[in-house]
């Protein structure tokens, strides 16, 4: 009997202890598995909001571009609908002149931002600022926008022959951001979100999401965004994991209690010692395929090398793209593999990548292909992961635009009749070349103010009325008039159009003065 109880206290002290420790493996495993999953998800999220930024800032360098080379466009709204189109993440296109707005498109909804000055605007000043001193695009906010309700706005600084001329300004409402970069913050889901960012006039943090948690409670990380000096934190939303491991707990006490009793007949721990190993092996396999089956959904290419520029990994995307499967690029040398990629500015990119340890963005040509690629680096201590995807389309689109764009610049300076072209707000938008004759100031000059400022002895004469009842009347209106200021006569054809007024005039002066001149001479005779 003596003996038995001992054996019974032995067997129960040492299966207590198992079943605690186990308890406490599983938790350490569980927890493993939420850290894993969570860096998965952060690294979602980071890629998801990567790939807005790249949209943002090929939205704003196709605007600047024309912009540089050809100025402000007259038909803004169908430029910035074209690029829009290519720009799903975007709710709208902005242009400055210096720190004042001057385009807006859509503008409906947006009328109230119009005229508004950031630069003399102490709130907004500071990190419009930053992005005229280094010269790239740069987010301000969430702020509240004029035209109501939040949303993020990304300034990229325009510059011709070194002087700053405005900002090509892309605008994403919190709402778009946030279902973009795939945050919910109404439903409940198995992680929980915060975006934050210190303001740069008080230094504090700033919190913008109407979630809260404290990350001290639970499993959390963090990314920090450069271009708008935010931080995203994702937690997880585990709270039945300390309930799960205190039940487990219980029941451990209870079997270990049990097996006491039943010592002399029950041997359970080589059974629950491979239970163990049985659990983490499935949580390793289940992490691995939760990893392979993650990358294989993506639609974009994926492809990591190790430190050596081996491939390690590529998913059925990029297969599909280099026509090459993992089993015939496994373990080979990329450079060794495609050799002609040395000359071109990938290979730089990579190196630089490495080097340097930070992430990198670069779109390449691939002449073997005959397709454009934009493609994100992402470098650790042991590799490179590159995610990349085919643009091909879009830099056609773009090349399309511009193209468009100066074909028809150069059919309405080749006209010899003066034309010119003002917005609904009556701003000019266009000036040709043989309009300048009227404008000596020059188009620089003239671009972006209202008609009636240049030529206040307008108002009230029939140039007035009838550029009124055209615009008004949405109809093609002909007329000729003598124009004192100028002691010319204008032969003046005006179309009207969704985006304003174009209008095309010419001096007749000189005819008008050879039928005075036949008239006299028929009443002498």
């Amino acid at each position: 009997m003596r003996r038995s109880s001992v054996v019974g206290i032995a067997v129960f002290s040492c299966l207590l202890l198992l079943t605690q420790y186990m308890s406490y493996q599983r938790y350490l495993i569980r927890k493993e598995a939420e850290e894993q999953h969570l860096l998965r998800e952060l690294q979602a999220v980071k890629d998801r909001l990567a790939t807005s930024i790249s949209y943002s800032l090929s939205a704003v360098k196709t605007l600047a571009f024309i912009v540089v080379e050809y100025g402000v466009p007259e038909q803004f709204d169908s430029v910035a609908q074209n690029i829009l189109q290519s720009s799903p993440f975007i709710d709208a296109l902005q242009l400055t002149q210096k720190g004042v707005i001057t385009h807006t498109y859509p503008l409906a909804g947006n009328e109230e931002a119009m005229g508004f000055d950031i630069l003399g605007d102490s709130t907004r000043r500071q990190e419009a600022n930053r992005a005229i001193e280094t010269r790239e695009l740069f987010f301000a906010g969430p702020l509240e926008l004029k035209q109501g309700g939040k949303g993020v706005v990304g300034r990229f600084p325009i510059f011709k022959e070194n002087e700053f001329q405005g900002f090509a300004v892309v605008i994403i409402r919190l709402s778009t951001l946030l279902k973009v970069i795939g945050i919910d913050t109404i439903k409940q889901r198995e992680f929980n979100y915060q975006l934050s960012k210190t303001n740069p006039t008080t230094k504090e943090e700033e919190y913008f999401l109407s979630q809260s948690f404290d990350t001290d409670e639970g499993v959390h990380a963090s990314i920090d965004v450069p271009a708008g000096n935010w931080k995203i934190i994702v937690m997880a939303n585990s709270q039945d994991r300390l309930f799960f491991n205190i039940t487990f707990s219980i029941v451990g006490l209870l079997l270990s209690f049990t097996g006491g009793v039943f010592a002399w007949y029950l041997v359970r721990q080589p059974e629950k010692l491979k239970r163990l190993v049985d659990i983490k092996t499935t949580l390793v396999l289940d992490s691995q395929i939760q990893y392979r089956t993650t990358l294989e959904r993506v639609s974009d290419g994926f492809i990591s090398y190790d430190h050596e520029w081996r491939y390690r990994y590529i998913n059925a995307a990029a297969e599909k793209v280099l026509g090459l499967t993992l089993s015939e690029l496994i373990g080979k040398n990329i450079w060794e593999a495609f050799p002609q990629l040395k000359s071109q500015p990938i290979y730089e990119a990579y190196q630089k990548a490495i080097s340097e340890q930070r992430y990198v963005f670069i779109e390449s040509y691939l002449p073997n292909l005959e397709k454009w690629f934009e493609n994100h680096l992402y470098p650790s201590t042991d590799g490179l992961s590159v995610f990349f995807r085919d643009v091909t389309l879009q830099k056609k689109r773009e090349e399309e635009i511009i193209r468009a764009y100066k074909e028809k610049e150069a059919v309405l300076q080749r006209i010899s009749d003066s034309v010119i072209s003002v917005d609904n707000e009556w701003r000019y938008t266009f000036l040709n070349d043989a309009a300048l004759k009227e404008h000596p100031s020059g188009r620089e000059r003239i671009l972006g103010k209202v008609i009636w400022d240049v030529h206040p002895q307008l108002m009230g004469t029939i140039f007035w009325d009838k550029y009124n009842d055209a615009c008004h009347y949405k109809r093609t209106v002909s007329f000729e008039s003598f124009y004192p200021p100028m002691e010319k006569w204008f032969a003046v054809k005006c179309y009207p159009s969704k985006d304003g007024l174009t209008i095309f005039y010419q001096d007749v002066t000189e005819k008008k003065e050879r039928d005075k001149l036949i008239e006299r001479n028929e009443a002498r005779l």
